[in-house]
């Protein structure tokens, strides 16, 4: 079930799941459905990591990257009290903005409308 989530929120993103190599993202998924709970805090904190990344990085990057943190987010939100699931739609809200920009950037017009 988790792997279907995975492979359906990459082709959300845009990031194709099949015939091309993306080793690192599979991983940082598995390393992502192992970890556990985030503050709200540590949530802030990844969105200024990924709006750092947007300036310093190639947005293939940054987009997969976003793909692994997006898929946390919208898990920790099936369980989390009524006020964190309002500040974590804030969170989703923020990083999808910065998954839009980098979309933008490769070209993916329709994608960043999405």
């Amino acid at each position: 079930m988790k792997r279907r989530q995975v492979v359906q929120l990459l082709a959300t993103l845009g990031i194709s799941a099949v015939g091309t190599p993306h080793e690192p993202v599979r991983q940082l998924l598995a390393q992502s459905l192992e970890s556990g709970y985030r503050d709200l805090n540590a949530w802030h904190l990844t969105i200024s990591d990924h709006l750092h990344a947007l300036r310093t990085r190639p947005p293939t990057t940054v987009r997969e990257g976003l793909a692994v943190d997006l898929f946390a987010v919208k898990r920790q939100q099936e369980t989390a009290s009524v006020p964190e699931t309002t500040e974590l739609h804030r969170v989703i809200a923020a990083l999808a903005m910065i998954q839009a920009n980098a979309s933008t950037r490769l070209g993916q017009h329709g994608t960043s409308i999405h």
